[in-house]
């Protein structure tokens, strides 16, 4: 079942690709840990414009917050910007509130860069949310940081 899923979600994934490669004039380039929260399983990409990928120099970080007892795993990271890989840590917050019966999720992305090349704060960065289950959520930010809160079902 959660292999259909996660096959699912990653040809959707290539499916919004196709249908929405550039924003903007940008050419976007974009990395994927898929987690699951609750039973349900979650694709986030992270995409920056083709032009900054040179710039990032270590592991794409990505903090999920959730309430206390939720479960929550990594299903799968990929090699990330220049092969620095993507690192994705998990923290509570029991002040978050479930949204009827979904629930909440904090989600925090930064992309390291090299700051002599680049001022990472002015570096666009796309955050998109795909849970198996429910629609699909987009944020923007910079590469220093991009935050935003989803609400997931669980299965």
């Amino acid at each position: 079942m959660k292999r259909r899923c996660l096959s699912a979600i990653l040809a959707l994934s290539a499916l919004l690709e196709l249908a929405f490669p550039a924003s903007a004039g940008l050419s976007w380039c974009k990395t994927d840990p898929i987690v699951t929260i609750s039973g349900t399983a979650v694709q986030i990409l992270v995409s920056l414009p083709q032009e900054y990928t040179q710039y990032v120099d270590g592991a794409i970080k990505v903090n999920l917050t959730t309430t206390k007892g939720v479960d929550r795993r990594v299903i799968i990271t990929d090699s990330g910007y220049n092969g620095n890989g993507e690192t994705v840590n998990w923290s509570e917050d029991n002040s978050l509130s479930n949204f009827f019966g979904a629930l909440p999720v904090g989600i925090t992305v930064r992309i390291p860069m090299d700051q002599s090349e680049v001022n990472r704060a002015k570096v666009p960065m796309m955050v998109e949310v795909i849970p198996e289950n429910g629609p699909q959520v987009v944020f923007v930010g910079t590469a220093e940081k991009a935050t935003t809160l989803v609400h997931i079902v669980g299965q």
